[in-house]
């Protein structure tokens, strides 16, 4: 790619100041700033002699419109309920940004809500509110206040209608596989899943063509922890630069002040949902053993949710007997955040063990991060990613029930250790909190923010999709002869499908988003046929015809 002329530079300075003063919101001098320094990008380039603008009209560049969704269930108490609003709250920390969650649910306990209400620059959407009845008003999902995949989409394609979002962050497989039906709404999608095998062995045809397809439609996919990345891009290299590490988070509380000291009359705390691999029941069953070595210990409970068992079809109701009945255990139900992080720092010791099908999960527990923020050991299983985390070195992993009661006398029997524990899992933590994960994120947030570097014309706009039609016919001719003199038929039809395909793209084009999309793909296929022809060139003379053309 040519570098830019200075005659040039300065016409195209003049150009922008211009037509700046006729786009609300604009600073022209950051604008010119910007194209300076991308240059060499795709946006703006000189090809064959002539300034190629390939820009977009945009009438605010200064906020980012961001929409959050997932299939969850705002009323229980579990991870991707505290998710939705997590993200939510993370996003507040930028102060341009304008975020709204929307309501999968009709919301009767809005206890993970109420801190979002105090949030400027976050707004609760609920599609089940009088003001939206007039359109999704006749769904049955309407009726039943509760939005069911597969009218998901419908019901995002609302909100955009309403206000022009940049993006949509979506969570849910069932939600995401009705979007793929969408490819118009997909490519404004940040996915972000876990539920997806987490080793290649795992993986069936099926599920390997899903998550496949996720990847290549949508706009970026979110994964939790860098393991969880690294282990996509092997399997999708073409993914690369569209995978984005998204941890979960957690608030930091500056009035809540950890001492990192046990009390005298020892407590475990458990915070979630009740599930088979959670080893809810066995945690349940194994405490009285505890009790026994440690009679005065009690275990604090909060959480409401119990998912379906696979090994015993009475599950909830047995856990629920022994949250009720097992000495020791005071279980609160299901709780705010808030009110379920005073649970925590009222106790000494956090659980999260899990079953052993886990040990290789990729997942990062959010609960283990809010006990570590307020200074509490956790007992947890000893995993690579755990490892890297948190050392080697902690002492609380714990891989079996046996190892579960030793650590849990270990911390108790032992301040300096419960000390050292609680201490490095909250430095740890701290690089967790919303404010921390807003830095991480934030140059990929606004990176999806389109800056206008020109203001474009409907006659400007078609002058550019004319330019690049007849550049590519130039090169397609060329490249094609090249290809019939070497016979070779396979690339011929490639190439032949590839330019047709551009060139429809361009033809078809009928707004600025659409151009600037589409004018990406024709430069990639202009550069990269200019750059076969002249390999096949050096080929052809090379192999000592003399020349191209006989």
């Amino acid at each position: 790619m040519l570098k830019f002329p200075s005659d040039k530079i300065r016409k195209t300075a003049q150009r922008v100041r211009n037509n700046a003063k006729l786009i609300p919101n604009i600073d022209y001098k950051s604008v010119m700033k910007y194209a300076l320094e991308t240059s060499r990008s795709a946006q703006m380039t000189i090809d064959a002699g002539e300034l190629n603008l390939t820009n977009y009209h945009s009438l605010d560049t200064k906020q980012l419109k961001v929409l959050i969704y997932g299939n969850v269930n705002l009323n229980l108490l579990d991870g991707s309920a505290v998710w939705a609003t997590s993200v939510a709250r993370m996003l507040s920390v930028g102060e341009n940004i304008q975020t709204d969650l929307l309501l999968k649910t009709h919301v009767y306990n809005d206890r993970l809500l109420k801190p979002l209400y105090e949030l400027d620059n976050v707004q609760i959407i609920d599609p089940f509110a009088e003001k939206h009845r007039e359109q999704l008003g006749t769904a049955r999902w309407y009726k039943r206040k509760d939005i069911s995949p597969g009218y998901a989409p419908t019901v995002i394609q609302h909100c955009f209608n309403e206000k022009d979002y940049d993006f949509c962050i979506v969570r849910g497989y069932p939600v995401i596989k009705a979007l793929l039906k969408h490819p118009h709404l997909m490519k404004k999608m940040w996915v972000y899943l876990t539920d997806f095998p987490h080793s290649m062995e795992e993986f069936s045809v099926q599920e390997f063509e899903d998550l496949q397809s996720v990847l290549l439609h949508c706009n970026r996919f979110l994964c939790q922890t860098e393991e969880m990345r690294e282990f996509l891009i092997e399997l999708f290299p073409f993914a690369k630069d569209k995978v984005y590490v998204l941890n979960p988070m957690i608030p930091m509380n500056e009035e809540l002040k950890p001492t990192f000291k046990i009390s005298n009359q020892p407590s475990l705390v458990y915070a979630g949902k009740f599930a088979d691999l959670w080893m809810s029941q066995e945690l349940l069953e194994l405490f009285p053993t505890i009790r026994q070595r440690l009679p005065k210990i009690t275990f604090n409970i909060a959480g409401d949710k119990f998912n379906d068992s696979k090994v015993n079809e009475n599950f909830k109701e047995d856990v629920t007997q022994l949250l009720e009945i097992t000495p020791g255990v005071k279980w609160i139900g299901g709780v705010s955040r808030e009110e379920s992080q005073k649970l925590i720092l009222e106790s000494d010791i956090g659980i999260s063990y899990r079953s052993h099908e886990l040990d290789d999960s990729l997942e990062l527990s959010t609960k283990v991060l809010e006990y570590a923020i307020l200074g509490k050991p956790v007992i947890f299983n000893k995993s690579d990613m755990h490892t890297r985390l948190f050392g080697d070195d902690y002492p609380l992993y714990a891989n079996s029930d046996e190892e579960v009661v030793a650590n849990i006398l270990l911390a108790v029997e032992n301040p300096e250790i419960y000390e050292m524990a609680a201490k490095r899992m909250f430095e740890v933590a701290k690089r967790f909190t919303f404010e921390s994960m807003y830095v991480q994120l934030s140059d990929k947030l606004w990176n999806e923010k389109k800056i206008p570097l020109f203001y474009m014309t409907p006659r400007e706009v078609r002058e550019q999709i004319r330019f690049y039609k007849s550049r590519l016919a130039v090169l397609s001719q060329e490249y094609l002869f090249l290809i019939n003199r070497l016979g070779n038929d396979e690339s011929k039809i490639e190439m032949d499908e590839a330019i047709m395909n551009a060139a429809h793209k361009v033809d078809n084009s009928e707004s600025y988003e659409d151009l600037d999309m589409y004018m990406k793909d024709v430069i990639f296929l202009s550069e990269e046929v200019s750059r076969l022809t002249k390999a096949l060139r050096e080929k052809h003379m090379t192999d000592g015809t003399g020349g191209l053309h006989e």
